[in-house]
């Protein structure tokens, strides 16, 4: 099927972007980010369920510990 000239599309893109392509537990992410507007950030994060459970335990244990060191005062 032929494309027409007059039907193709370009568009303008602001540099710089950084493009960041990683392997992680054998699957491919890619991230792009716009160096102008941080706002403009393409891409997923891998996420751990077992490492965000554990940063929250950990903080609540130090607020709590925080608490209760002022408590005994």
């Amino acid at each position: 099927m032929a494309v027409l000239l007059q039907q193709l599309e370009t568009r303008r893109l602001a540099l710089p972007s950084y493009v960041l392509a990683y392997r992680y537990r054998r699957s491919l992410y890619r991230a792009i980010v716009h160096g102008q507007d941080a706002r403009c950030v393409f891409g997923k994060a891998p996420l751990s369920i077992g490492k965000i459970a554990l940063v929250i335990v950990l903080v609540l244990l130090v607020v709590l510990g925080v608490l209760g060191i002022l408590a005994a005062r």
